[in-house]
């Protein structure tokens, strides 16, 4: 007799803003501390961490400092209220994603 296997897809969206590496909402001297154990540590590192690599180019450098001053300070809402209309509005990708997983590439 067949079984009918059934999967599950769980897919969790983690909204912060760069710079919030702890997830608590704010840039502040924690996720300063923890950045700077990862500075100038690429992908393999041991003390490579990719919350800290803000750019995903697989390196803590320079640029991910300077995205972490940017930001330094401000909560979530404040950031979210600079981005304007495309803070977050990822229903259509979401959509997209979803239509995908279920009937394969659109390409």
């Amino acid at each position: 007799m067949p079984r009918l296997l059934k999967s599950a897809l769980t897919l969790t969206l983690d909204f912060r803003k760069a710079g919030d590496i702890n997830g608590d909402g704010i840039i502040d001297d924690a996720d300063a501390d923890i950045f700077m154990k990862s500075f100038l540590a690429k992908r393999g590192d041991p003390n490579y961490n990719p919350a800290c690599d803000f750019n995903g180019n697989g390196e803590v450098d320079i640029d991910d400092l300077f995205t972490l001053i940017n930001n330094y300070g401000l909560t979530f809402e404040e950031w979210k209220a600079q981005q304007g209309e495309r803070a977050i509005n990822l229903l259509p990708l979401i959509g997209l994603l979803a239509l995908t997983l279920l009937f394969g590439s659109f390409m």
